[in-house]
C-alpha cells in the first residue's frame, strides 16, 4: 500500500492539450495552475487516451509548447482549420436536433488532432494517488467512468474544478441536447469526486442544488477565485475606426446567454427617445442561438450603425480596447464567473454589469448593476455616465484605489491548500 507521503497527485490536462483556437478563461486556468504545480514534488501530469482507455504521462515542456502555439495563433488571428471547424459546428448548431448535436459534437472532438508527442508513457496508478480534473469532456462519459473504476480498484481520490452548471439550470440558453449531456457527465463525476473546487459562490450553490436534486453523495466544496493578473501586454490599436474615449466596450461570445439582445433593445429605446450613444464595440466570435438576432442587426439601420463587431481580437488589441473605452458593459444572463468584468477593473475602467449569478461577487459595490431583463435600466446607466464625465472619473478613481486583483499565485495557494487538506494528512516522520 502506498503511503500519503509517496502518493502522486496527477493533474489531468486532456482538454487543454486537445484545445485549438483562442485561449478562453478555462484554458488559462488550466495552464496557470499547471505551471505552478510543475516541479512540485509528488505532482505529475497526464492525459486520457480515449481510443485505448488509458492514461499517458505528460511532461510540462509539452504543455508550454502547446500554449505557446495557441498564443501565437491568437497573435496572428489565424487559429487554424480545427478552430474553423469548431466555429462552423457552433454556427450550424442552431438548426439541428438533439441527436445530431450529440453525434456531431463528438465527431468534431474526434477530428481535432491530439498532440501526444511526449505523452507516450502509460501512467502506473498506485493506491491512494489523487487526480485533479481541471476541465471536463462532458460530451463523453468514458473518462468519468474510467476514474470511477480506478477509485474502486486503487482507492484513488478525485477532485474536480467546476466552472458552472449553467446548461443544467438554464437549458434554454444552450442548443438542444446540451443540458442532458452535461447533466449526465456531472451526475457521473459527482459519484466519484472526493472534493470540488467551485469558481464562485453562485457555482457552489448550483453544485449543492444539483447534488440534492439527483440524490448524489455530497463532498467538500471550496470556492476559489480565479487569477486576474493578465500580464504586461503592450496595447495595440485593432483594425477598426474607433475614437479613443468615445466607444463602449462589450466583451463576450455572441450567444444567447451573453444577452446581446438586451443591448440591441437599449439602442432601439435610445433611438426612440432621441438619445445619442457612442458606438458599442462587441468583441467575440459568433456562437450559438443568435441567428435571428444577427439577421435583425444586419437588416436594422439603427443597430447596424451603432454596433461594431470585432472577431479574433488578440491580447494586445483587447488591452487597447479596454484602456481606450469610455466604460464597458456586460449584460450576461448568467455566469460561472465573468472574466470581462474583472478585465475591465484590471484596466481601471467602470463596468455596467448584469446583477445575475456570480457577477456581483467580482466587484461588489465598485460597479453599477442592472437587471439582465431590463433594457431601460441598461440605457439609463449608459446615459448617466455619458452625461457626467466627472462622475465617471470619480468611479474610475475609486476602482484604482480599492480594487485588489487576485493573482494566479493566490489562486494556486487556494487550490493547493484545499487539496492538501482533502487528500488527508501525511504520516508523521518518527525517524530520529
Amino acid at each position: 500500500m502506498t503511503s500519503r507521503e509517496e502518493s502522486t497527485l496527477w493533474i489531468d490536462l486532456t482538454m487543454l492539450m486537445r484545445w485549438h483556437g483562442h485561449l478562453t478563461g478555462i484554458q488559462r486556468t488550466e495552464y496557470n495552475l499547471a505551471k505552478r504545480y510543475a516541479g512540485k514534488p509528488g505532482v505529475k501530469f497526464c492525459v486520457f487516451d480515449k481510443t485505448r482507455d488509458t492514461l499517458l504521462q505528460l511532461d510540462f515542456d509539452s504543455v508550454e509548447k502547446k500554449v505557446s502555439e495557441l498564443l501565437r495563433h491568437r497573435e496572428t488571428g489565424k487559429p487554424g482549420s480545427p478552430a474553423k471547424l469548431m466555429r462552423s459546428a457552433r454556427r450550424a448548431i442552431d438548426r439541428i436536433t438533439p441527436g445530431i448535436v450529440k453525434r456531431g459534437a463528438r465527431a468534431v472532438t474526434r477530428s481535432i488532432p491530439f498532440d501526444l508527442l511526449s505523452a507516450t508513457a502509460r501512467v502506473v496508478v498506485e493506491e491512494n494517488d489523487s487526480f485533479l480534473i481541471m476541465s471536463a469532456d462532458w460530451l463523453d462519459l468514458r473518462f468519468a467512468r474510467f476514474l470511477g473504476g480506478l477509485k474502486r480498484s486503487h482507492r484513488i481520490k478525485v477532485f474536480h474544478i467546476v466552472y458552472d452548471l449553467l446548461p443544467v439550470f438554464h437549458p434554454g440558453l444552450f442548443p438542444p441536447g446540451v443540458s442532458e449531456m452535461f447533466a449526465a457527465y456531472m451526475g457521473e463525476i459527482f459519484q466519484t469526486c472526493d472534493g470540488t473546487l467551485a469558481i464562485s459562490r453562485a457555482t457552489k450553490n448550483d453544485i449543492v442544488r444539483f447534488q440534492k436534486e439527483h440524490r448524489l453523495p455530497d463532498s467538500p466544496i471550496a470556492v476559489i477565485r480565479l487569477g486576474e493578473d493578465f500580464g504586461a501586454v503592450e496595447p495595440r490599436r485593432p483594425p477598426a475606426s474607433l475614437v479613443p474615449g468615445d466607444f463602449i466596450l462589450c466583451v463576450g461570445t455572441v450567444e444567447a446567454r451573453k444577452n446581446h439582445r438586451l443591448v440591441c433593445l437599449a439602442l432601439k429605446e435610445a433611438a426612440r427617445v432621441n438619445e445619442k450613444l457612442p458606438p458599442i464595440v462587441i468583441v467575440g466570435r459568433r456562437g450559438w442561438l443568435v441567428s435571428d438576432l444577427m439577421f435583425e442587426i444586419e437588416h436594422d439601420d439603427t443597430l447596424k450603425s451603432a454596433l461594431v463587431f470585432l472577431h479574433d481580437v488578440n491580447d494586445h488589441e483587447l488591452a487597447w480596447l479596454f484602456e481606450n473605452c469610455l466604460y464597458s458593459i456586460y449584460p450576461s444572463r448568467c455566469e460561472g464567473w465573468g472574466l470581462p468584468v474583472a478585465e475591465s477593473l484590471h484596466h481601471g475602467k467602470l463596468c455596467l454589469a448584469s446583477s445575475s449569478s456570480s457577477l456581483p461577487e467580482i466587484a461588489g459595490d465598485l460597479i453599477e448593476y442592472f437587471s439582465p431583463y431590463d433594457a431601460t435600466a441598461l440605457l439609463s446607466a449608459m446615459l448617466k455616465y455619458r452625461a457626467a464625465p466627472s462622475l465617471l472619473a470619480e468611479k474610475e478613481g475609486e476602482i484604482r484605489r480599492r480594487y485588489r486583483p487576485t493573482s494566479w499565485d493566490d489562486t494556486f495557494r487556494q487550490v493547493d491548500a484545499f487539496l492538501e487538506g482533502a487528500r488527508g494528512p501525511k504520516p508523521v516522520d518518527s525517524g530520529r
